[in-house]
């Protein structure tokens, strides 16, 4: 770009004072979960699944055979806290009958779908947490009051097991966004992806429940990141390494998978040949670094997609949500089908929650003009340009995935490729901010570009904050917003 002039980077001792500030106060905006209640929803399975897998290990890992109980401490007789005890075998028990007064009988399987490594790591965080012959508790009780006990340890004794596995996996998300930013980039990038990383909504809000999503983000960037690594030192160790990791993020969540076509992706487009010549696709295919990278991702997981298309037929079983609309008697699955296409989620709602998000979808131009220039060139990309390539290949299998799988209208459901929106958020903001100080006054520019981000805190956060404390949906904050703006305008 003409006029580009990089500012100098940032020293040692600015980068770790700002690294240390940022982590602080993603701790900080996260640390309420502590406190609040985590039996709603998918969290009850994770935490009924983790105590099957401490009681039977593999063999029960479903949710039959589990009663629920409400546990009552004589200090807090308004607070309920709940947790499953294990029956005895051939016993439905009322865990599982829940469900089926939903309609969702496909609960009923000897083997659940879901990938293990999560509950698995729950089971253990209890086991060294958890006070002595305390049983798998957590707090279910309403949000708005039980932050009013928020300097209380208690609560943090009751359930520190289950809340400490996924605000720790999303705080070392953030950790790690600012290491793979300023491998590949810089500093100041890496300080700004980091900063976009703990701001937005989605990262906030899911750092809040005992779900498996940051725990998976964890393992994605981690193995992606080894990978980036292997393929750069030419190192099998490594790449076996980076395979490894993506077995447990398979492990994790099923749809990491898309971890693979991201590696082969970026070797694709980034090779010595045009991508559509029949010989890339065999250096990829035949690449030892890919391929050792792919070992090590099916050594590690294979055992589970065996156990899973032996039960189901299919290694990658999910139900299908048109299939939970039909069993279900609730008609909450009919609600969810209403919710806003994938696509319009990614273009509008992620920037919509956090605005300095867009530079980053702006960036996609810069990889579509590489992606031309691949096509008319055999001219491997080097420096930045490899690595917006890189960045956008691990963005867009799953996007696509999630796209065409109709069905599914989660945001979470992308939270794995937000660590590469941040970092391409950032790229572009600062691309744009280089462009300003071209024509303007650098200081006022860069006092912009602080504004800017303390206007963003002003607005992301507050958003998390209330969908937390009060339930709300946050898939439907813009559209509820809009209409509301619409509703000022209209009077």
């Amino acid at each position: 770009m003409k006029n580009d002039i990089r500012p100098p980077d940032l020293g040692k001792k600015t980068v770790l004072l700002a690294f240390i500030l940022i982590l602080l106060f993603s701790f900080f905006v996260r640390s309420f979960s502590f406190f609040l209640q985590h039996w709603q929803g998918d969290q009850s399975q994770y935490v009924a699944l983790a105590m099957k897998l401490k009681e039977q290990g593999l063999r029960g890992y479903n949710l039959t055979q589990m009663e629920i109980r409400r546990m009552i401490f004589t200090q807090y007789p308004d607070w309920q806290f709940m947790y499953p005890v294990l029956l005895k075998e051939g016993v439905e028990g009322d865990f599982f009958k829940a469900y089926e007064r939903f309609g969702l009988e496909f609960n009923n399987m000897p083997l659940y779908y879901k990938s293990p490594l999560f509950p698995a790591t729950l089971a253990l965080s209890h086991r060294l947490f958890a006070p002595p012959n305390q049983p798998f508790v957590v707090v279910k009780t309403n949000m708005n009051e039980t932050h009013k006990v928020y300097y209380d340890l208690f609560f943090v004794k009751t359930q520190f097991w289950a809340v400490i596995v996924p605000l720790l996996s999303n705080l070392l998300v953030i950790v790690l966004t600012f290491f793979f930013a300023r491998k590949l980039f810089d500093s100041r990038t890496a300080l700004l992806a980091m900063l976009l990383m703990s701001l937005h909504p989605i990262g906030i809000v899911t750092s809040y429940k005992v779900l498996a999503d940051d725990f998976v983000s964890f393992f994605v960037i981690a193995a992606l990141f080894l990978f980036y690594l292997a393929n750069e030192k030419k190192s099998l160790s490594w790449a076996l390494t980076a395979g490894v990791t993506a077995g447990f993020a398979f492990l994790a969540k099923q749809s990491a998978v898309l971890i693979l076509p991201t590696a082969g992706l970026f070797l694709l487009l980034t090779g010595e040949k045009k991508w559509f010549d029949p010989r890339a696709w065999r250096a990829v295919l035949t690449n030892r670094t890919f391929l050792f990278f792919v070992f090590g991702s099916v050594f590690i997981s294979a055992h589970w997609f065996v156990k899973i298309y032996q039960t189901y037929g299919n290694p990658f079983y999910q139900p299908s949500p048109f299939q939970m609309s039909e069993e279900d008697k609730t008609g909450w699955f009919g609600i969810l089908s209403l919710r806003p296409h994938v696509l319009m989620l990614f273009v509008l709602n992620i920037p919509y929650l956090c605005p300095p998000f867009i530079f980053g979808h702006l960036t996609f131009k810069d990889f579509v003009r590489s992606v031309w220039k691949r096509t008319l060139k055999a001219l491997p990309p080097a420096g930045e340009e490899r690595s917006v390539l890189f960045l956008w290949a691990w963005v867009l299998p799953f996007l696509l995935f999630f796209v065409f799988r109709i069905e599914s209208k989660e945001e979470r459901y992308l939270l794995p490729v937000y660590p590469a929106l941040a970092v391409l958020s950032a790229v572009g903001l600062l691309k744009f901010s280089r462009w300003l100080s071209a024509r303007f006054n650098r200081a006022t520019v860069n006092w912009s570009v602080a504004v800017l981000l303390l206007l963003t805190t002003a607005w992301s956060v507050p958003i998390a904050m209330e969908t937390v404390f009060h339930e709300r949906f946050l898939i439907l904050q813009p559209a509820k917003d809009f209409l509301s703006f619409y509703r000022i305008i209209q009077r």
